[in-house]
């Protein structure tokens, strides 16, 4: 319900993942999430060094043309959110996955939400709902 009520409001979603894309692409398609992300970012891409480093998020958000204001990244490991924080840019934590709260604050954290509805909260805080 999260990703139709982001997508209705026009927000611009993609995966940003250490899998290869193809991999990446398989796996949300299987999920029945392929309609929500226009656009997945996996690993094999030359032109971008891969998570921790900010690279990889800063190429998707240059693909997308939107101002880094505008952008937050949500992701439940350390190297998400150390990749948005270096690209200068909103880090969301999701606790409900791999990491505790505590974790993903000491990583640079924004934000953690610690079950889907939190996350909700948040992004509407945010102005992303």
């Amino acid at each position: 319900p999260l990703l139709k009520r982001l997508k209705n409001n026009r927000v611009k979603m993609a995966v940003i993942t250490l899998k290869e894309g193809k991999e990446a692409a398989q796996v949300v398609e299987e999920m029945g999430l392929k309609k929500y992300f226009s656009a997945i970012f996996g690993s094999q891409d030359p032109e971008y060094q891969i998570k921790p480093s900010p690279d990889h998020v800063n190429y998707a958000i240059d693909k997308y043309g939107i101002a880094k204001v505008n952008c937050a990244l949500v992701g439940d490991m350390r190297g998400d959110i150390l990749s948005a924080k270096g690209a200068g840019i909103t880090a969301i934590g999701v606790a409900w996955c791999l990491r505790s709260p505590a974790q993903l604050y000491e990583a640079g954290a924004d934000h953690v939400a610690r079950e889907p509805g939190e996350l909700e909260d948040i992004l509407e805080r945010l102005d992303f709902l």
